[in-house]
């Protein structure tokens, strides 16, 4: 028993006319009836009555009307699911990315734009600092990850590099630079600072200290910290100011001021990185955009790919 015959039948069943559904099914009508004897040959039972003008669904064919649609129907279902799953709205998206670039832009409006254009797929986040998202990209622990100044030699990685994110001088309120908004980096000297352990970033470390360096400007590092939220922790101590991510001003603890800093050529690059080897459907589609975006210079267009996808 093929689906075609099932087909068939329903539209001879619904018709209750060979001719008719032969027309309706673009058919011609000797390749149907053949079709509907070799099924009736095959279940051992008659399908319709032949009646003077035209048949009647046997008792055998209601039967097999009722569990015929349901066959179909379930088909239908698989078919929609089978194709859901491959284009990458069902399934799990595992990303991670830096808590401070997560909390506006880019991050959040395509994850939402997935989310919501996606039939059923689930986005799971993990924030983590950049090296460990490579760990757990090649680990397969995550499909991607939107981290910062990404691996420039790495064959086994995609980076798809995304924006440019300018660092900032956190001051505590009652420094003598929280009532400027500007300063240059040449004033550092001297000024007791909250650095970023090398470890965490080695390439933002050794960036930072060539530009202090290349501008004879010595700070006294007072400490280094293994992430920014410690960093200005010890700012609002009072400890001294620190070299931060200037997308903190989107949830700036109370109590520090952030000052842009001119002179300073250091940025932090966000990027989209994923193992050039993984097919993960959800990971596709969702990383088939960023290649657009990159492409074609297209910002916050995610919301017009993903409906069309």
């Amino acid at each position: 028993m093929e689906l075609k015959q099932l087909r068939y039948f329903l539209a001879i069943a619904e018709e209750e006319h060979f001719g008719r559904a032969a027309q309706r099914l673009r058919v011609a009508q000797p390749a149907l009836t053949r079709h509907m004897h070799n099924l009736e040959e095959e279940l051992q039972v008659r399908l319709f009555d032949r009646l003077p003008r035209g048949i009647r669904v046997s008792a055998a064919g209601r039967a097999l009307q009722e569990d015929a649609r349901r066959v179909l129907a379930d088909v239908a279902q698989v078919t929609r699911h089978v194709q859901l799953v491959g284009r990458g709205k069902i399934g799990l998206l595992r990303l991670g990315y830096i808590e401070v670039a997560g909390w506006h832009g880019i991050i959040p409006e395509s994850i939402r734009e997935f989310t919501v254009s996606s039939h059923d797929a689930r986005v799971e986040l993990a924030a983590m600092p950049s090296l460990e998202q490579i760990a757990a990209i090649r680990e397969r622990k995550l499909d991607a990850g939107f981290l910062y100044n990404a691996p420039r030699d790495d064959g086994d990685l995609v980076i798809q590099r995304l924006e440019q994110h300018a660092v900032c001088l956190a001051v505590p309120r009652n420094s003598a630079l929280s009532s400027r908004e500007k300063i240059h980096l040449t004033e550092l000297s001297g000024e007791p600072l909250i650095l970023f352990q090398r470890l965490g970033s080695p390439l933002f470390y050794d960036s930072l200290l060539a530009e202090l360096k290349r501008h004879n400007v010595e700070p006294r590092i007072v400490h280094e910290a293994a992430n920014e939220a410690a960093m200005l922790t010890l700012v609002t101590t009072g400890a001294g100011a620190a070299i931060v991510n200037s997308c903190h001003r989107w949830r700036l603890p109370q109590g520090i001021h952030l000052v842009s800093i001119d002179g300073l050529a250091v940025t932090l690059e966000l990027s989209l990185a994923y193992l050039r080897e993984n097919r993960s459907p959800p990971l596709v589609r969702f990383k088939d955009w960023f290649e657009i975006r990159v492409l074609t210079g297209k910002q916050h267009s995610e919301s017009e790919y993903f409906r069309q996808t």
